[in-house]
C-alpha cells in the first residue's frame, strides 16, 4: 500500500512538471513572438518613414523641375535646393556654374568673420596719436562722434591711417553716403569732415568708443539691409587682423575670404572673389558654394542662432520684407539677397526654408542678364514652390 501510494505520488509530480515545461515553453513562445511583432512594426514604421521622405522628396523635386521648365525670361539660371533635414538633395539647375553673387558675397563675409573672430568681438575704438587718426575699423563711427575727439587741433589736419581703397569694379557711386561708415567713405567725401570736425575740437581727451559697435550689430545691417559699407568694414577688420603690418588689408581680406572657403569650407573649384559686399560684378560663386557656405554657418552651434536671428526674415524686416511678404511665405524664408542693376540685372537669393513638415530647407537661385523685376517674380515662386505641400496626400491623409 505505501509502495502504490508513492507510486501515486510520483506520477502526479510527473504531470506536474510536464505540464511546468508546456507553460513556459509556451510563455517563451508568446515574448519571441511579441518581440518579432515589435522589431517588425518598427521595421514597417522606418519604412513607411523613409516612403515618405521619398514621395515628399520626389514631389517636390518634380514641383521645382516643373518651375524652371516654365520659366520663359532670357537669361542665366542656377538653382540647387538641398534638404539639411533628411541630408540629401532636393534639386539643382546649373548648379556648379560661376555666375554673378551680388549681395549674396555677404554671406560669406560674415561667417568668415564670426569663424576668425569669435561670435562676441568688438570693433576698437578710434584713437590719436601724433596727429593720426587710427580709426580702429569701426563702420559705426559718425561725424556726431567725432566731436568727442576732443584735442588741440583747431590748426593741424591729421593724417588718417587705414584710408579705404576703391575696388578697380565699382562704380563711382558704390559705397552710398549715410551717416554711418565715415571712415569707409572715399576721397576727399572722407578727409574734409574729419579735417572740420578736428578744428572745431578744444578739450583734451585720446580716444573714444563709438556706439554699437559690436560684430552682431555690424553683421545686423550687413544682412538685413544689406549694407556695403558694414561688409567693407568687416573686410578691412579680418585683413587687418590677421596681417596688422599689410598696407593693403583689403587685399588681404579678400585672399582670406578665399582661403577660408578652400580650407574650412573644402570648395576646391575656382571661384572669384574680388570683395567683401558683392558690389563687383566680376565676383562670382556658384548656386551649390552658397548653399555650403550657409551650411558650414548652420552646422556651427554658436553661428547658427547669429544667422537665424540677423538674417533677414520673409515679410517681418530686411529686404525680405517687402519682397517676400505674401502670407503663405511669411516668417518661413531666412536669408540674403542681392541686387546688381548695372552692367545688366543680377539679382541672387540663398537662405532656408522653414517646411511646415518641419524639414528646413538651404537654398540659393543666383539670376543674371534679365530683369531684376522679372528675377524678383522668379524668386518669389521659387520660395513658394520650396514650402508647397503635396495636397492630394494632405486629403488622403
Amino acid at each position: 500500500m505505501e509502495i502504490t501510494g508513492g507510486s501515486g505520488i510520483m506520477k502526479h509530480l510527473f504531470l506536474y512538471i510536464i505540464l511546468a515545461s508546456f507553460l513556459f515553453s509556451s510563455c517563451g513562445k508568446k515574448k519571441d513572438a511579441k518581440i518579432q511583432n515589435t522589431q517588425t512594426t518598427e521595421t514597417t514604421t522606418e519604412t513607411r518613414v523613409g516612403e515618405q521622405t521619398i514621395s515628399d522628396t520626389k514631389y517636390l523635386t518634380d514641383k521645382l523641375d516643373a518651375l524652371y521648365k516654365n520659366i520663359r525670361i532670357s537669361g542665366n539660371v542656377g538653382i540647387y535646393v538641398y534638404d539639411l533635414t533628411d541630408k540629401h538633395e532636393v534639386y539643382g539647375i546649373h548648379e556648379d556654374a560661376l555666375m554673378p553673387t551680388a549681395s549674396c558675397m555677404k554671406l560669406l563675409t560674415g561667417i568668415c568673420a564670426y569663424h576668425y573672430f569669435g561670435t562676441n568681438y568688438h570693433f576698437a575704438p578710434p584713437m590719436i596719436c601724433d596727429s593720426t587718426l587710427y580709426p580702429g575699423m569701426n563702420p559705426y563711427v559718425t561725424e556726431l562722434d567725432l566731436r568727442k575727439l576732443k584735442g588741440e587741433y583747431r590748426d593741424v589736419s591729421p593724417s588718417l591711417r587705414e584710408n579705404v581703397a576703391a575696388e578697380p569694379h565699382w562704380y563711382p557711386w558704390d559705397l552710398s553716403l549715410s551717416r554711418f561708415g565715415l571712415l569707409y567713405r572715399l576721397g576727399n567725401r572722407l578727409k574734409e569732415p574729419i579735417i572740420y570736425k578736428f578744428r572745431d575740437s578744444s578739450a583734451p581727451a585720446r580716444f573714444f568708443t563709438a556706439p554699437e559697435s559690436s560684430l552682431d550689430a555690424v553683421i545686423s545691417r550687413m544682412w538685413k539691409n544689406s549694407s556695403n559699407i558694414m561688409s567693407t568694414s568687416v573686410l578691412y577688420a579680418l585683413g587687418r587682423r590677421l596681417s596688422p603690418a599689410s598696407t593693403k588689408p583689403e587685399i588681404v581680406g579678400v585672399a582670406t575670404l578665399r582661403n577660408f572657403l578652400h580650407s574650412e569650407i573644402g570648395v576646391k573649384d575656382s571661384v572669384q572673389i574680388h570683395d567683401g559686399c558683392g558690389l563687383c560684378p566680376q565676383d562670382r560663386l556658384s548656386p551649390k558654394i552658397l548653399t555650403r557656405i550657409l551650411t558650414y554657418g548652420y552646422n556651427a552651434p554658436k553661428i547658427r542662432p547669429k544667422m537665424m536671428r540677423l538674417l533677414s526674415i520673409s515679410g517681418t524686416d530686411g529686404t525680405l520684407r517687402i519682397l517676400l511678404n505674401r502670407r503663405d511665405v511669411a516668417g518661413k524664408i531666412i536669408g540674403k539677397t542681392g541686387t546688381l542693376s548695372h552692367p545688366y540685372g543680377i539679382s541672387t537669393l540663398a537662405g532656408f526654408a522653414k517646411r511646415d513638415d518641419g524639414r528646413i530647407l538651404v537654398f540659393a537661385v543666383m539670376l543674371s542678364q534679365m530683369s531684376v523685376l522679372d528675377a524678383h517674380v522668379i524668386e518669389r515662386n521659387l520660395c513658394k514652390t520650396m514650402l508647397s505641400v503635396d495636397k492630394r496626400k494632405a486629403v488622403t491623409q
